[in-house]
């Protein structure tokens, strides 16, 4: 009989190991987020134009930087205006509650900045 509480205490060592793997996995379940840097410098935005791909309610994180002052606007509804002031940084985040293509672009500029593809 006591041969037997070894390889019972091990057994559950290994159980308790394998859920405490699976905890951690369900903690970082989800959506984990996208962060998009942009640069409008120089009469450019970069990027231009990309293609930026995420699910729909994921966080997305926009860090925008100027040269001159403009507002950075986003056609989704609601559509989003982020005024950025030249010389400073803008950090936004919002995430898109539907499926869709949604531009975000440069309105002193009139540039395409990136597609969200959202799915």
């Amino acid at each position: 009989m006591f041969k037997a509480v070894p390889a019972l205490a091990a057994v559950l060592l290994l159980v308790s190991a394998c859920s405490g793997q699976s905890a951690a996995k369900d903690e970082h379940a989800g959506h984990p987020g996208v962060t998009v840097d942009v640069k409008i410098s120089g009469g450019k935005t970069e990027p231009s134009g990309s293609v930026v791909k995420v699910s729909k309610d994921e966080q997305i994180t926009v860090n925008i930087s100027s040269d001159i002052d403009d507002e950075v606007h986003v056609h989704s509804t609601p559509d989003r205006s982020f005024q950025v002031a030249a010389g400073q940084q803008v950090e936004e985040t919002f995430s898109f509650g539907a499926t869709g293509t949604y531009e975000m672009e440069s309105h002193r500029l009139k540039k395409l900045i990136v597609k969200f593809e959202v799915r």
